[in-house]
């Protein structure tokens, strides 16, 4: 008959192990010797390799970091962490969490503390931000003020439904229309074709170098998009005959 690898206790085993022992010697969690993380002291955003995730405060943060932290034992199940914290200056939290899980049928505690070190920094988009960056121009025209607000709408929207990367270093109204400073060409050409789709007309692209780096020409683009001056829906009166805007086509990308 099999017995316990620790007790020689009775069946039921998990992993030749009896339930008791289990609970007694199986640690569910535990952190690292040191937590220590990097913050963006503007907008919260933590550090991770390759890029910044965003939070809408430094508890947060925190909060993510101390959880991607805990190291959990094999072969568990129903993981579950609750939090709380205390901050103990600016740049130190002490957390404890109470973690829960399901090791082989059987539901597992543990309690776990640690205090965070917290180094700041700013991430590259507040930098950027701060210094006027821009890699595109966004020039929105039309003889029709009722379509410029629309589609002006439409662009402060998709910047503020954006990634933080994709900002606007500074907007204005203009003659005949409205100038929009991007800092992703990519985002910005996106932008232009979606107008182009939405409210007819066409998209101007063009260039001008600005500088190099690392060998290759760095590039500022400008996306001219000429609006029609009326949208879908919209009655036109033409030679004494009243037509309805049913369909706007796009003329170019």
């Amino acid at each position: 008959m099999d017995i316990c690898l620790k007790c020689g206790g009775k069946p039921p085993l998990i992993s030749q192990i009896c339930h008791k022992c289990v609970r007694e010697t199986v640690v569910i969690s535990r952190l690292p010797d040191v937590l220590r993380m990097i913050d963006c002291k503007s907008c919260f955003s933590l550090k991770i390799p390759g890029t910044w995730l965003e939070f809408d405060d430094v508890e947060s943060a925190v909060g993510h970091f101390f959880e991607s932290s805990i190291i959990w034992h094999d072969n568990l199940s129903k993981n579950k962490c609750n939090l709380s914290m205390k901050q103990l200056d600016p740049s130190k939290f002490r957390v404890n969490a109470k973690t829960e899980a399901n090791y082989g049928g059987i539901d597992l505690k543990s309690d776990l503390e640690g205090v965070i070190e917290i180094k700041y920094q700013v991430c590259q988009t507040c930098s950027r931000h701060a210094g006027g960056y821009y890699e595109a121009i966004l020039q929105i025209r039309t003889k029709q003020k009722s379509v410029l607000d629309v589609a002006v709408e439409k662009v402060f929207k998709d910047i503020d439904s954006a990634p933080a990367e994709f900002f606007s270093t500074e907007n204005s109204p203009v003659k005949g229309g409205f100038d929009f400073q991007l800092s992703s060409s990519e985002r910005a050409r996106s932008l232009a074709r979606e107008l182009m789709i939405q409210f007819g007309g066409h998209v101007n692209e063009t260039n001008t170098l600005v500088g190099r780096k690392d060998g290759r020409d760095l590039l500022r683009h400008t996306f001219g998009v000429r609006l029609p001056s009326f949208l879908v829906g919209d009655y036109l009166l033409i030679q004494d005959k009243v037509y309805k805007v049913t369909r706007l086509d796009r003329r170019k990308a």
